[in-house]
Protein backbone atom coordinates (compact mmCIF):
# COMPACT_ATOMS: atom_id res chain seq x y z
CA UNK A 1 0.00 0.00 0.00
CA UNK A 2 1.47 3.53 -1.20
CA UNK A 3 2.54 5.99 1.27
CA UNK A 4 -0.34 8.57 0.31
CA UNK A 5 -3.13 5.59 1.00
CA UNK A 6 -2.11 4.73 4.37
CA UNK A 7 -1.64 8.83 5.40
CA UNK A 8 -5.21 9.20 3.93
CA UNK A 9 -6.27 6.15 5.92
CA UNK A 10 -5.32 7.93 8.97
CA UNK A 11 -6.68 11.15 8.48
CA UNK A 12 -9.77 9.25 7.78
CA UNK A 13 -9.75 7.52 10.73
CA UNK A 14 -9.03 10.59 12.73
CA UNK A 15 -12.04 12.54 11.17
CA UNK A 16 -14.28 10.13 11.53
CA UNK A 17 -13.99 9.59 14.86
CA UNK A 18 -13.69 13.71 15.72
CA UNK A 19 -16.73 13.98 13.97
CA UNK A 20 -18.63 11.03 15.32
CA UNK A 21 -17.42 11.58 19.09
CA UNK A 22 -18.13 15.26 19.79
CA UNK A 23 -21.76 14.87 17.60
CA UNK A 24 -22.71 12.56 20.26
CA UNK A 25 -21.23 14.49 22.72
CA UNK A 26 -23.07 17.29 21.83
CA UNK A 27 -26.54 15.55 21.63
CA UNK A 28 -25.64 14.26 24.69
CA UNK A 29 -25.17 17.69 26.11
CA UNK A 30 -28.29 18.87 24.69
CA UNK A 31 -30.63 16.41 25.44
CA UNK A 32 -29.32 15.85 29.12
CA UNK A 33 -30.28 18.07 31.93
CA UNK A 34 -27.99 17.45 34.61
CA UNK A 35 -25.31 19.43 35.58
CA UNK A 36 -21.56 18.77 34.57
CA UNK A 37 -19.76 21.71 35.02
CA UNK A 38 -19.35 22.18 38.83
CA UNK A 39 -19.44 26.14 39.89
CA UNK A 40 -20.06 27.24 36.42
CA UNK A 41 -23.55 28.23 34.38
CA UNK A 42 -25.22 25.67 32.23
CA UNK A 43 -23.79 23.38 30.11
CA UNK A 44 -27.29 21.95 29.04
CA UNK A 45 -29.81 22.22 26.26
CA UNK A 46 -29.01 25.01 23.79
CA UNK A 47 -26.42 26.69 26.28
CA UNK A 48 -24.13 24.18 25.62
CA UNK A 49 -23.40 26.64 22.33
CA UNK A 50 -22.57 29.52 25.03
CA UNK A 51 -19.13 27.90 25.17
CA UNK A 52 -16.24 28.43 23.51
CA UNK A 53 -15.35 24.87 24.10
CA UNK A 54 -18.40 24.39 22.41
CA UNK A 55 -18.01 26.08 19.79
CA UNK A 56 -14.33 25.12 18.73
CA UNK A 57 -14.73 21.45 19.29
CA UNK A 58 -17.91 21.88 16.96
CA UNK A 59 -16.30 23.83 14.32
CA UNK A 60 -13.71 21.43 14.06
CA UNK A 61 -15.90 18.27 13.76
CA UNK A 62 -17.75 19.84 10.82
CA UNK A 63 -14.50 20.47 8.99
CA UNK A 64 -13.17 17.27 9.73
CA UNK A 65 -16.46 15.95 7.71
CA UNK A 66 -14.84 17.99 4.90
CA UNK A 67 -11.68 16.06 5.43
CA UNK A 68 -12.98 12.99 5.29
CA UNK A 69 -14.77 13.70 2.00
CA UNK A 70 -11.61 14.36 0.75
CA UNK A 71 -9.20 11.69 2.19
CA UNK A 72 -12.26 9.03 0.97
CA UNK A 73 -11.74 10.46 -2.37
CA UNK A 74 -8.37 10.44 -2.31
CA UNK A 75 -8.41 6.72 -1.47
CA UNK A 76 -10.86 5.78 -4.16
CA UNK A 77 -8.95 7.71 -7.08
CA UNK A 78 -5.76 6.74 -5.47
CA UNK A 79 -4.38 10.35 -5.41
CA UNK A 80 -3.30 12.02 -2.50
CA UNK A 81 -4.15 16.21 -2.66
CA UNK A 82 -6.68 18.61 -0.74
CA UNK A 83 -7.95 21.72 -1.43
CA UNK A 84 -5.55 24.68 0.20
CA UNK A 85 -8.34 26.61 1.73
CA UNK A 86 -9.35 23.77 3.54
CA UNK A 87 -6.15 23.29 5.41
CA UNK A 88 -6.34 27.17 6.06
CA UNK A 89 -9.77 26.48 7.63
CA UNK A 90 -9.15 23.20 9.74
CA UNK A 91 -5.78 25.14 11.45
CA UNK A 92 -8.24 28.22 11.87
CA UNK A 93 -10.00 25.33 13.82
CA UNK A 94 -7.42 23.42 15.24
CA UNK A 95 -5.98 27.04 17.19
CA UNK A 96 -9.43 27.51 18.47
CA UNK A 97 -9.40 24.08 19.75
CA UNK A 98 -5.77 24.59 20.96
CA UNK A 99 -6.56 27.28 22.82
CA UNK A 100 -9.72 25.21 24.84
CA UNK A 101 -7.00 22.67 25.91
CA UNK A 102 -4.34 25.41 26.92
CA UNK A 103 -6.83 27.87 28.73
CA UNK A 104 -8.32 24.46 30.88
CA UNK A 105 -5.01 23.11 31.35
CA UNK A 106 -3.17 26.13 33.19
CA UNK A 107 -6.04 28.32 33.93
CA UNK A 108 -9.45 26.98 34.28
CA UNK A 109 -8.01 23.76 35.77
CA UNK A 110 -6.00 25.57 38.86
CA UNK A 111 -8.98 28.12 39.36
CA UNK A 112 -11.37 24.82 39.65
CA UNK A 113 -8.09 23.84 42.67
CA UNK A 114 -8.70 27.02 44.20
CA UNK A 115 -12.39 26.58 44.57
CA UNK A 116 -12.11 23.16 46.17
CA UNK A 117 -12.24 20.84 43.51
CA UNK A 118 -10.05 18.57 41.81
CA UNK A 119 -8.01 20.01 38.78
CA UNK A 120 -8.53 16.83 37.02
CA UNK A 121 -12.60 18.08 37.20
CA UNK A 122 -12.49 19.51 33.81
CA UNK A 123 -10.78 16.11 31.95
CA UNK A 124 -13.85 13.96 33.56
CA UNK A 125 -15.92 12.16 31.15
CA UNK A 126 -17.27 13.91 28.25
CA UNK A 127 -15.00 17.00 29.28
CA UNK A 128 -12.15 14.71 28.46
CA UNK A 129 -12.78 14.81 24.85
CA UNK A 130 -14.17 18.48 24.64
CA UNK A 131 -10.98 19.80 26.75
CA UNK A 132 -8.43 17.18 25.32
CA UNK A 133 -8.54 14.49 23.27
CA UNK A 134 -10.10 16.79 20.21
CA UNK A 135 -7.70 19.22 20.52
CA UNK A 136 -4.82 16.79 20.55
CA UNK A 137 -6.22 15.09 17.75
CA UNK A 138 -7.01 18.10 15.63
CA UNK A 139 -3.08 19.42 16.28
CA UNK A 140 -1.67 15.69 15.05
CA UNK A 141 -4.14 15.60 11.95
CA UNK A 142 -3.14 19.42 11.26
CA UNK A 143 0.64 18.84 11.48
CA UNK A 144 1.09 15.25 10.86
CA UNK A 145 -1.49 14.51 8.09
CA UNK A 146 -2.77 17.36 6.01
CA UNK A 147 0.71 18.38 4.74
CA UNK A 148 -0.42 19.30 1.56
CA UNK A 149 -0.12 23.00 1.36
CA UNK A 150 2.39 25.39 3.18
CA UNK A 151 0.81 28.23 5.35
CA UNK A 152 2.01 31.89 5.70
CA UNK A 153 2.18 34.62 8.62
CA UNK A 154 -1.15 35.80 7.23
CA UNK A 155 -3.12 32.76 7.38
CA UNK A 156 -1.36 32.55 11.50
CA UNK A 157 -2.47 36.19 11.88
CA UNK A 158 -6.56 34.47 10.86
CA UNK A 159 -5.97 32.23 13.10
CA UNK A 160 -7.31 34.72 16.01
CA UNK A 161 -10.43 34.90 14.38
CA UNK A 162 -12.37 32.35 16.06
CA UNK A 163 -11.74 34.05 19.81
CA UNK A 164 -12.26 37.11 18.72
CA UNK A 165 -15.52 36.55 17.09
CA UNK A 166 -16.53 34.93 20.42
CA UNK A 167 -15.12 37.75 22.69
CA UNK A 168 -17.38 39.93 20.52
CA UNK A 169 -20.61 37.79 22.10
CA UNK A 170 -18.44 36.69 25.25
CA UNK A 171 -17.60 40.44 26.65
CA UNK A 172 -20.69 42.09 25.92
CA UNK A 173 -22.92 39.63 27.46
CA UNK A 174 -20.68 39.32 30.66
CA UNK A 175 -20.91 42.91 30.95
CA UNK A 176 -24.67 43.14 30.38
CA UNK A 177 -25.43 40.88 33.16
CA UNK A 178 -26.82 38.29 30.52
CA UNK A 179 -24.04 35.77 31.36
CA UNK A 180 -22.10 35.38 34.29
CA UNK A 181 -18.22 35.19 34.27
CA UNK A 182 -18.29 31.49 33.38
CA UNK A 183 -14.53 31.18 31.64
CA UNK A 184 -13.22 33.82 35.30
CA UNK A 185 -11.50 36.19 33.28
CA UNK A 186 -12.79 39.03 35.65
CA UNK A 187 -11.57 37.47 38.93
CA UNK A 188 -14.66 38.06 40.38
CA UNK A 189 -16.23 41.13 38.84
CA UNK A 190 -13.42 43.01 38.42
CA UNK A 191 -14.25 44.74 34.94
CA UNK A 192 -10.61 46.07 34.67
CA UNK A 193 -9.26 42.98 34.16
CA UNK A 194 -11.48 42.58 30.53
CA UNK A 195 -8.61 44.55 28.29
CA UNK A 196 -5.62 42.72 29.80
CA UNK A 197 -7.42 39.35 29.12
CA UNK A 198 -8.37 39.84 25.99
CA UNK A 199 -4.94 41.16 24.68
CA UNK A 200 -3.88 37.70 26.49
CA UNK A 201 -6.68 35.31 24.37
CA UNK A 202 -5.68 37.18 21.38
CA UNK A 203 -1.83 37.14 22.02
CA UNK A 204 -2.05 32.95 22.80
CA UNK A 205 -4.34 32.62 19.50
CA UNK A 206 -1.77 34.28 17.21
CA UNK A 207 0.64 32.29 18.93
CA UNK A 208 -0.91 28.97 18.52
CA UNK A 209 -1.09 29.98 14.77
CA UNK A 210 2.33 30.62 13.91
CA UNK A 211 2.93 27.68 16.12
CA UNK A 212 0.95 25.50 13.90
CA UNK A 213 2.09 27.37 10.69
CA UNK A 214 5.49 26.23 11.44
CA UNK A 215 5.34 23.05 12.55
CA UNK A 216 2.82 21.95 9.31
CA UNK A 217 5.17 24.06 7.53
CA UNK A 218 8.41 21.37 8.27
CA UNK A 219 6.73 18.91 7.68
CA UNK A 220 5.30 19.79 4.07
CA UNK A 221 8.85 20.30 3.10
CA UNK A 222 10.13 16.96 4.75
CA UNK A 223 6.96 15.34 2.59
CA UNK A 224 7.82 16.97 -0.61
Amino acid sequence: MKKGAIKNIITSIISLFVFISTLVITLQFVFDKQEEIPDSASANGVLFFKYFTSDSNVLVALICVIILVFAIKNIAQKTDKMPKWLIILFTIATTGTTVTFLTTAFFLGPTTVINGNSYFTMFEGRLFFLHFLTPILAIILNVLFLNYHRLNWKHALLCVSTILVYSFVYIPCVLSGTWIDFYGFTFGGQMWVIPLALIIMYGLAIGIGFGLMVLHNLRVKKVN
